[in-house]
């Protein structure tokens, strides 16, 4: 059996303190304890820049499970990090991939919270010319789904009707890589038909 490395080592070391971390705003989420998990987070503690941190074995962050949690959770989340002053965390916020590849935007687009991914198309202004960074509507988890099409899976009418509004490229949305499902079949899929009459006149 080989041993791993110096810098496997240190990897392994490195998440195994940021999971400690962790521990307890995931016992917080994992239960549903909302006010705790915000209580952890509290405004002007340095725990704040943690909120991009890793929470759970899938690499989720704190914002990644708020975005399913009820909207005022996640706008409690966007108050934190709409005060971040360092482009750095505000870009990990947005950037962040969890182990399936969704950013909190996938997620914000799957759960249909349409306020949030305002704030979140908002907040990208701020450091959309930071190097590096990605434009949240192009990133694609490891399906190859866009957060529009997310969206359409998920059957969020508002959401999709809304980031087709703003969506450069549309050849980008219309397929999942992996299987080369379109957008409209994924909608009709989950029976979402009305979506599929808005999706029909993208």
């Amino acid at each position: 059996m080989e041993e791993a490395s110096d810098a496997e080592l240190e990897s392994i070391e490195s998440r195994g303190k940021a999971l400690s971390i962790a521990k307890e705003p995931y016992e917080f989420a994992m239960s549903g304890n909302w006010e705790g998990l915000k209580k952890f987070y509290k405004k002007g503690d340095k725990k704040t820049e943690e909120i991009v941190g890793q929470l759970t074995m899938n690499n989720d962050t704190a914002l990644h499970v708020a975005a399913f949690a009820e909207p005022k959770v996640l706008e409690f989340f966007i108050s934190l990090i709409k005060a971040y002053h360092e482009p750095s965390l505000l870009c990990l916020a947005l950037n962040g991939q969890n182990n399936h590849g969704n950013t909190v935007f996938h997620e914000v687009a799957a759960s249909g919270n349409l306020n949030a991914a305002k704030h979140f198309l908002e907040l990208e202004n701020r450091v959309e010319s930071e190097p590096g960074y990605q434009r949240v509507l192009k990133i694609e988890n490891k399906l190859g789904e866009t957060p529009l099409y997310r969206a359409a899976a998920f059957g969020q009418t508002k959401v999709v009707e809304y980031l087709a509004s703003k969506m450069e490229d549309k050849e980008l949305h219309f397929k999942r890589k992996k299987d080369e499902i379109s957008i409209l079949h994924i909608a009709v899929i989950g029976q979402h038909f009305g979506l599929s009459l808005s999706l029909s006149k993208i």
